[in-house]
């Protein structure tokens, strides 16, 4: 579920993308992938195969970017 529905918003990628980048934003650090699912799924309710759809959603954007040492970044974040 791409778009935002009327039913279960929460679960739409622009909903979980957002948590996600907010959770950067927050943070202001980099992340592997690991690493970040486990703090994500502290806050919300996301099972790991929507967390990792959501994940290629945001670069596929250009919002996220993996750095050379293998971990997630803003793409806003200097690094």
């Amino acid at each position: 579920m791409l778009i935002l529905t009327e039913r279960n918003p929460d679960k739409s990628l622009y909903y979980l993308g957002s948590r996600i980048i907010e959770f950067f934003y927050e943070n202001n650090q980099q992340y592997y992938m690991t690493e970040l699912y486990s703090h994500i799924s502290k806050k919300i309710d996301i099972p790991l195969h929507r967390f990792i759809l959501t994940l290629d959603w945001l670069y596929m954007l250009g919002a996220i970017n993996e750095n050379d040492s293998g971990k997630i970044v803003l793409c806003t974040l200097k690094t």
